[in-house]
């Protein structure tokens, strides 16, 4: 579960490793996780109640493309409507046994 004293910080590609050390040593965080080529950093902030300071901060700095909160997002399955016709989370039709939703049904024709 993502702590709520990180940030994801992007730097830019022309900011060099002294550079990142620099301002990251400045603003006391800690990197946690490095992605995208090393330009995508998860920092720790040491004090949460200090979070929006710290991302504005790096927002202010010149290399900085962009700071966020490193949050986790929950997509709660979509209840029943009562109408027969909802799906859960997995794309399976609670009216027809369980069905793929996907699925429709063609009656048969006579000849």
């Amino acid at each position: 579960m993502p702590s709520q004293a990180r940030l994801l910080v992007r730097f830019e590609d022309d900011v060099d490793e002294d550079r990142i050390a620099e301002i990251n040593k400045r603003l006391g965080a800690r990197v946690i996780n490095r992605m995208s080529g090393g330009r995508l950093l998860l920092v720790e902030v040491p004090y949460a109640g200090a979070l929006r300071q710290v991302q504005d901060a790096y927002s202010a700095t010149e290399g900085v493309r962009y700071a966020e909160p490193d949050l986790e997002v929950r997509i709660p399955p979509m209840p029943g409507n009562g109408n027969g016709n909802s799906n859960d989370a997995g794309g399976r039709n609670e009216s027809n046994g369980g069905e793929d939703a996907g699925t429709i049904g063609i009656p048969p024709t006579s000849e």
